[in-house]
C-alpha cells in the first residue's frame, strides 16, 4: 500500500532515514529513490510537497523550512506557526 498511499516525500523521507519504501530495481527509478540517491546539504526539500504542506509534511519540515526558506509557515489566523 506504501506505493500508492505515500507521498513522494514520504517515501524519501522512510527511504533515506529507515530504508523502507524504495524502490527496487525491478521498479524502476522512482523520485523517492532518485533522491534517496542523491546527496544534499539540505535537511528537507523544502519544494518537495509544497501545494499540500498543511497536512502532508512533518512539524520537522514545516519548522525547518519556514525559518531556513519562508516556506511551509503558518499565518496568525492560524492560530500557532509552523516555526514556533
Amino acid at each position: 500500500k506504501w506505493r500508492l498511499g505515500w507521498s513522494d516525500d514520504k517515501k524519501t523521507f522512510c527511504c533515506k532515514a529507515h530504508k523502507l519504501g524504495c524502490a527496487t530495481k525491478d521498479e524502476g527509478t522512482t523520485a523517492a529513490a532518485a533522491a534517496a540517491a542523491t546527496t544534499t546539504t539540505e535537511e528537507f526539500d523544502c519544494q518537495a510537497g509544497l501545494a499540500k504542506w498543511r497536512l502532508g509534511w512533518s512539524d520537522d519540515k514545516k519548522t525547518f523550512c519556514c525559518k531556513a526558506h519562508k516556506l511551509g509557515c503558518a499565518t496568525k489566523d492560524e492560530g500557532t506557526t509552523a516555526a514556533a
